[in-house]
């Protein structure tokens, strides 16, 4: 992408009028990509990893329980949206740092073990890096919906593409 096209866009109001006709349909490409990118991506690496896991092929039953975690995102900002004035935007931006810091966590500390009382080791950081990526991952399509909401269908559309794109960029042959 040119860097006019962002000096092109002056404000919301701008490219809502058609000021930059292909800056926010990507935008909401890419926030579609988003939803659920972060378990997605443990999920298609982990065969890369059962090697250097202490839990080898177990880990994939231990990540579903810390990924069921993250269902406690939904119910947490259900629980304190009534007490922020029904204010989507800021929660999005605290749920998309949130998933920037898991994953930059997530690609130093992943192959990184915790020793438990028993002697066990195990993969605390990976799981527990997992439950936040799983709370971002929950948390997505109940904000981002309601925030796409505000734009025209064309972007929706957008938007549900990225979605759509997001499963075909895990798939894998074999």
């Amino acid at each position: 992408m040119s860097p006019s096209l962002f000096l092109k866009v002056k404000s919301l109001r701008h490219v809502m009028e058609g000021g930059c006709r292909l800056f926010l349909p990507i935008m909401m490409t890419l926030l579609g990509i988003g939803s659920w990118i972060g378990v997605n991506g443990i999920y298609a690496e982990l065969p890369f990893m059962i090697g250097s896991l202490p839990e080898k092929y177990s880990i994939a039953a231990s990540l579903s329980i810390a990924i069921q975690v993250g269902n406690i995102g939904p119910l947490a900002y259900l629980g304190l949206r009534s007490r922020c004035d029904n204010r989507i935007n800021p929660t999005i931006v605290i749920i998309l740092i949130i998933g920037i810091l898991c994953c930059g966590l997530l690609a130093c500390f992943w192959d990184t073990t915790i020793t438990l009382e028993s002697g066990r080791r195990a993969s605390g950081p990976l799981l527990i890096l997992g439950a936040g990526l799983a709370v971002l991952d929950c948390t997505s399509s109940l904000l981002f919906w309601p925030f796409a909401a505000h734009f025209p269908s064309s972007y929706i559309t957008a938007m549900a593409f990225g979605e759509a794109l997001r499963v075909g960029l895990f798939r894998r042959e074999g």
